[in-house]
């Protein structure tokens, strides 16, 4: 075999493997077409989109200055609201916190008249009177109330009224009242007096025609024996004894004092055989009323004084609201007498304990003034300061405030 025959056997190819070299001009040209490409891309791009790009971003700013403007109203131009405050005024108030302000900060309260009470013994003279109302406007009073008539009877200012004087009621070296009106009203405070005549032991225990006597008899009733000390009491059936307070309250208001406080309306603690004996004026369940006529004897513009807990469990005689018309009410909070579970005369128990004086207070306040509700009674909270702290009496007044009750009386 020739050697010169042994080649290699031929492969068809459909396809060229390897491309032929590009010429430098094909190049130039391909280059130029894809720039070109871009560019007019680009152009396009940009002509079209950016209105889009512009109108999608004018909604949002559209909405965030809307949600601004909304913000902003909301803030500056608050709605009204049934509270008579505003949407403002409630977010601030409820979501920011705050100490609990002194009775003259309080929102929504006129600052609370406060009046302090001055015993008998500081009408004695005319110096322990102008003494006792210094320590009343140091302590921060608007106003003192005198005893004129203490409880027992014994009158504490040189009245001209006939029948005290007949009776030696009258204290000793008793001050005109003109004077003691002049001392309070040239201290720059006000002026009032408080009255205690139904425990009266003096005028009664000399005449019949102010006591309670026997039944059909004219015997006048004592609540023990003589010779163990009994006494005599003011009868409110009686017309002698409302005349008696219609004449002193006169005279008080006619010398520049014009807030009167009756207190002590309620009768001697009777015990049955008593009840027997004086009949049936005083086991009547309309008795009360007698305690309600002798109040009207003193005038509309009279302070009708009742205790506080008493009144409030339903067990105040003379607190009668549908019957008192637009008397104001001074109720006295006695926190000593206030125990630690208040029984109510319909036999409802309201459970105190663990409260503090504040606290009792506040919630015999606020039974008192539903219990006056759409009667026109006004009710004028005391603290009775025996056995309080300045911080505890300080708290119950503010308890009072809270309750819209803005002339406050410390006793």
């Amino acid at each position: 075999m020739n050697l010169m025959d042994n080649k290699g056997a031929k492969i068809k190819r459909n396809k060229r493997i390897y491309k032929k070299r590009k010429t430098t001009f094909q190049k130039v040209v391909t280059v130029t077409a894809t720039l070109l490409f871009f560019f007019v891309l680009g152009f396009v791009g940009y002509s079209v989109g950016k209105p889009v790009t512009d109108y999608l971003r004018g909604l949002s700013d559209k909405k965030n200055q809307e949600t601004s403007q909304i913000t902003s109203q909301a803030v500056t131009e608050p709605s009204v609201t049934t509270a008579g405050m505003t949407e403002t005024q409630i977010t601030s108030e409820t979501t920011a916190p705050q100490d609990v302000p002194e009775i003259s900060q309080l929102p929504n309260q006129q600052t609370p008249q406060k009046t302090i009470t001055l015993y008998a013994e500081s009408l004695i003279s005319e110096q322990a009177l102008r003494e006792a109302v210094n320590s009343a406007k140091e302590k921060g009073a608007d106003a003192v109330c005198v005893e004129l008539v203490q409880n027992g009877g014994a009158v504490y200012f040189k009245t001209l009224n006939q029948t005290a004087a007949k009776h030696k009621a009258i204290y000793g070296e008793a001050l005109p009242l003109e004077t003691i009106a002049s001392v309070i009203s040239s201290s720059g405070l006000k002026a009032r007096a408080e009255l205690s005549l139904l425990t009266d032991h003096i005028v009664s225990m000399g005449d019949r025609d102010y006591s309670y006597t026997f039944e059909n008899s004219e015997t006048i009733w004592l609540d023990n024996r003589l010779e163990r000390g009994g006494r005599a009491w003011l009868s409110p059936f009686k017309s002698a004894s409302r005349e008696y307070l219609r004449s002193i309250v006169s005279e008080i208001t006619s010398a520049g004092i014009s807030t009167v406080v009756i207190k002590d309306l309620e009768f001697p603690p009777f015990r049955t055989s008593d009840l027997n004996y004086v009949g049936e004026i005083v086991k009547s369940p309309e008795r009360y009323k007698a305690l309600i006529d002798f109040l009207n004897a003193a005038g509309q513009n009279a302070v009708a004084e009742i205790p506080m807990a008493q009144a409030a469990a339903g067990k105040c005689e003379v607190f009668v609201p549908s019957e008192l018309g637009s008397r104001r009410i001074l109720a006295v909070f006695d926190a000593e007498s206030v125990n630690e579970k208040l029984v109510c005369a319909d036999g409802t128990e309201i459970n105190l304990e663990g409260k503090s004086p504040a606290e009792k207070a506040g919630l015999l306040a606020q039974m008192l003034v539903n219990k006056t509700a759409d009667t026109g009674c006004i009710i004028i909270p005391a603290i009775k300061s025996e056995g309080l702290s300045d911080e505890e009496i300080n708290a119950a007044a503010k308890a009072f405030a809270n309750l819209g009750l803005n002339e406050i009386w410390i006793k």
